[in-house]
């Protein structure tokens, strides 16, 4: 399990390490040697090599020092740019520059505009300038560095983060380098994760700086798992299962307009594995229903041809909800005040795992503490936008985003599945797995409906609420990389995701051993 540091935690992990008698030298020394060890991977079939490393006055550009030396060491000929002078470094920086001098490596001092180097001649650059303490926009003589690495063209490797990039937020607020690879110490920093700052790390690798492991677990941590992480959750298929037992999931959605995000919601629910799936419907639809879905059961429901559902639907449908061992409310339900208005009563009678997404999310809006209150296992899957209506704050950023969602699981004691590039799941506890697949093709209507679908199916599997929206993200993400692979992202659409999942669940059942 990949943990995610946030700054501030990195700072006490490092004084942990201090006081347990690992100097700060130490530290210095295991970060720079990982990333030698890293570019050396990366440059091992690269043959002559012109290489530049960045360095800043702080503890940042002290990696970028120790990096030189184990280059210069394993044969190669770096040339190291520092920003001013020995006498203004961080100690440990100070410290390593001078056995980087003692070493006979010469070292070009940055120390005005005239000294600013031509970096057009290199064939890779390493940003060592500015760590991840960065607070607000580079300035001065960082600033023009940053300036003269993004207008060379020559590839760039980060240390830690792009330079110009903030930690835990993943803002950039002013200028900033763009990078192939980012090496960060011990564990992804948030920052690298979120928007927009993921977009300019490229390829991330932690690089392992001497930490014990059992410092990083603690209940409102951060995780990026792996797949072996997340596929325990599947349920294996006993030899002997039946329909009846693999799992029923009640869907109840679809309007005149956005039949297609019931039919994705509902065809994706089967195929996760659930035995039977039933969409209640509104019963001028149904013929659609009935021909386009023929695994699936339907419950058609008066409508005297309005073409939605209403709050004179909740008593039957309440007493559906006993059949189901999960329900999905509200891809394409439509937003009527009837709608609305049933989706509520509905969450007050369900006391089993409840998937509340799209349209019946617009019920809920302001309502954290009554969700509370509610019996059932429930799965929030809200797009920032949706997150807004849940809340009542437009949020300025992804970060804020993800704060505003955090705040918003604790307060409602639900699970969020936060979608966004990456999406998010916050478990009622605090804790908060980022996902790790899928890509920009995603971005496509009836996305949602295909993992709204997903989660509920395996919740009525048997699958922890948090545990499905965990699994669910990343097997959803699996598929649309899967198709990224065949038919590129541009051209990605909801329905192909749905021919992709079983090659997915497969994976992720092999990950378990099955």
């Amino acid at each position: 399990m990949q943990r995610v540091l946030s700054v501030q935690r990195m700072q006490a992990m490092d004084r942990l390490a201090v006081d347990l008698g690992l100097s700060s030298l130490c530290l210095m020394e295991n970060a720079g040697a990982g990333c030698a060890r890293q570019l050396l991977k990366r440059l091992q079939d690269s043959g002559e090599i012109r290489l530049a490393i960045l360095c800043g006055s702080g503890n940042n550009g002290g990696d970028g020092f120790v990096i030189a030396r184990h280059l210069l060491q394993a044969g190669l000929d770096p040339q190291v740019f520092a920003i001013g002078v020995a006498a203004k470094a961080s100690p440990d920086a100070a410290a390593n520059r001078a056995i980087l001098s003692n070493l006979g490596l010469p070292i070009h001092e940055i120390l005005g505009e005239e000294d600013l180097p031509d970096l057009r001649s290199f064939d890779l650059l390493v940003d060592c300038l500015l760590g991840t303490g960065l607070k607000g926009a580079a300035r001065g003589l960082p600033l023009r560095m940053i300036q003269l690495a993004g207008d060379s063209g020559v590839p760039l490797v980060a240390v830690d983060i792009p330079s110009g990039a903030e930690g835990d937020s993943g803002r950039l607020p002013g200028c900033f380098t763009q990078a192939e690879m980012t090496l960060t110490m011990a564990a992804p920093k948030r920052g690298l994760l979120l928007q927009p700052a993921a977009a300019i790390c490229g390829e991330l690798r932690a690089v392992s700086i001497g930490y014990d492991p059992e410092w990083f677990s603690k209940p409102e941590d951060w995780t990026l798992p792996a797949l072996e992480d997340l596929a325990v959750a599947l349920p294996a298929r006993h030899p002997g299962i039946h329909k009846n037992r693999a799992g029923r999931v009640l869907v109840i959605a679809g309007s005149t307009g956005m039949t297609g995000a019931a039919m994705l919601a509902c065809k994706t629910a089967l195929r996760s594995g659930s035995g039977m799936v039933k969409l209640a419907c509104p019963a001028s639809l149904n013929a659609v229903f009935e021909i386009a879905l023929p695994e699936v059961l339907t419950l058609a429901l008066p409508d005297e041809g309005a073409g939605f559902l209403g709050s004179q639907h909740a008593e039957r449908l309440a007493e559906e909800l006993k059949w189901a061992d999960a329900v999905l409310l509200g891809p394409g339900l439509g937003r009527d005040e009837q709608s609305l208005s049933l989706c509520r009563s509905l969450a007050a009678a369900c006391d089993t795992k409840l998937v509340i997404d799209a349209d019946a999310l617009h019920a809920f809006a302001g309502m954290a503490e009554d969700l509370a209150e509610l019996e059932c296992e429930i799965v929030l899957t809200p797009h920032a936008g949706e997150l807004a209506v849940l809340t009542g704050r437009e949020a300025a950023d992804h970060a804020e985003t993800l704060e505003q969602a955090i705040d918003l699981a604790d307060a409602s004691d639900t699970t969020i599945l936060m979608k966004g590039a990456p999406s998010a799941v916050i478990g009622y506890a605090g804790g908060v797995t980022i996902n790790g697949s899928g890509n920009p093709g995603l971005a496509t209507a009836g996305s949602g409906d295909v993992l709204a679908g997903l989660i509920a199916g395996l919740c009525a599997q048997g699958v922890a609420a948090e545990d499905a929206a965990r699994l669910g993200c990343w097997l959803h993400g699996r598929a649309a990389d899967r198709v990224r692979d065949r038919l590129g992202e541009r051209s990605l659409i909801a329905g192909d995701l749905l021919e992709e999942l079983p090659a997915a669940l497969q994976e992720a059942a092999k990950a378990t051993g099955e």
